[in-house]
């Protein structure tokens, strides 16, 4: 048994220097940010999940622009790119839940996929391009997810910010480790970036070893409301004044955040903005 413990300590380690050595360059603290600098302190920040409100169809301009209409102070979204290389407000891999169609939107050119409209809550909308969503709301910050593992993703999503000057108001995620790899090394880690699965876990094995390491995000996405163990962790990790940027998801009651506040800032992914803004807006002004 005590050479098992041995052999355990010597494999987490050699793993922990391994994860310090390599991360050389992390991102700076979330302060740093312009993105996050307009954040009241001690104020959940507002992420409409997929722009969707439940009153228009999710990730449609309509729904963006409802959405902020209603004051939510982050607009999340999902990007894929189309068959002509134009990227997309689109969270599933398949069209049939949201257009009736078979196939993915890559599959398809932009003018193709317009020929389809969303459907959802009752209503119909026109898919629009992500050029468009952040030409009609000029002021509006975006949480991205890049949910394709493909370079050419990296790259229009890198070259599409510089385009339109959106260096200050966006976040990138993705769940797919390489490419928020690939990203911070395009964009040279100006642009903040939520950790991957992966690095959710060697920085919750590194905080419970008590190891300090910088990272190379500037935020965890974690879930919230569905594991005791994890959601300990979130309100610790809230508790102290330092560390990478929390956003919990997904929310749709405010009263499953009310354990999480009073600590520092935290932001709040949620199908329902117009109901956690009336209550986020009340709470605030206490």
């Amino acid at each position: 048994m005590f050479m098992l413990l041995l052999i355990l300590l010597a494999v987490v380690g050699k793993w922990t220097w391994s994860v310090q050595s390599r991360l050389s360059k992390p991102q700076p603290g979330h302060h740093a940010f312009p993105f996050f600098a307009k954040e009241k302190e001690r104020c959940p920040v507002v992420y409409a999940h997929r722009a969707n409100t439940g009153r228009y169809p999710e990730n449609s301009l309509e729904s963006f622009l409802d959405a902020a209409k209603a004051g939510s102070d982050v607009l999340e979204t999902d990007l894929r790119l189309t068959q002509d290389g134009v990227l997309i407000p689109f969270h599933d891999s398949s069209m049939q839940r949201m257009m009736g169609q078979s196939g993915g939107v890559e599959d398809y050119t932009l003018a193709d996929l317009q020929q389809w409209p969303l459907r959802q809550h009752n209503k119909e909308a026109i898919i629009p391009s992500f050029a468009e969503v952040v030409e009609a709301l000029p002021l509006s910050r975006f949480n991205v997810e890049i949910k394709e593992n493909k370079e050419a993703v990296v790259r229009a999503l890198w070259d599409f910010i510089n385009a339109h000057e959106l260096h200050d108001r966006i976040q990138v995620s993705s769940f797919h480790h390489d490419v928020l790899v690939a990203f911070r090394r395009l964009s040279n880690n100006r642009i903040p970036t939520g950790a991957s699965p992966q690095e959710v876990v060697e920085f919750l094995l590194l905080w419970l070893l008590g190891q300090e390491s910088p990272m190379e995000f500037a935020s965890l996405q974690l879930p919230y409301g569905g594991n005791k163990w994890l959601d300990k962790r979130v309100l610790a990790m809230l508790k102290k004044e330092s560390g990478p940027r929390i956003q919990v998801f997904t929310i749709n009651s405010f009263e499953q955040i009310e354990p999480l506040l009073g600590n520092r800032r935290f932001g709040v992914m949620t199908d329902t903005p117009v109901a956690l803004i009336e209550k986020k807006d009340q709470r605030c002004k206490e």
